[in-house]
């Protein structure tokens, strides 16, 4: 299960605009807002979701700029999101 948290940077005038459109996103919660700054974690099942939730962010018309913080994927097997990964615990190249 991907999670991600990120800085989403918008214009200060739309900030609580854009928390509220975001928060609304399944997968998506606004943890806080600063001036022009959301703090935004995300959940959701597969990487695909995950980067469409992304993409999703970053197509708001006031979102000036996303930059992930935190990105974990390392639980997703291949048959979640039909690609193989590198799990944390799995088979490392030494």
């Amino acid at each position: 299960m991907p999670i991600t948290s990120m800085i989403v940077k918008c214009r200060e005038e739309k900030a609580s605009s854009v928390a509220w459109t975001i928060a609304a996103l399944p997968g998506a919660t606004v943890s806080n807002v600063e001036g022009d700054q959301l703090v935004v974690i995300t959940e959701t099942t597969t990487r695909e979701q995950d980067q469409g939730l992304w993409d999703r962010i970053e197509a708001l018309p006031e979102v000036v700029a996303l930059t992930v913080v935190y990105h974990n994927f390392e639980d997703l097997t291949p048959q979640d999101d039909g690609e193989e990964t590198c799990h944390a615990h799995g088979n490392e190249p030494a």
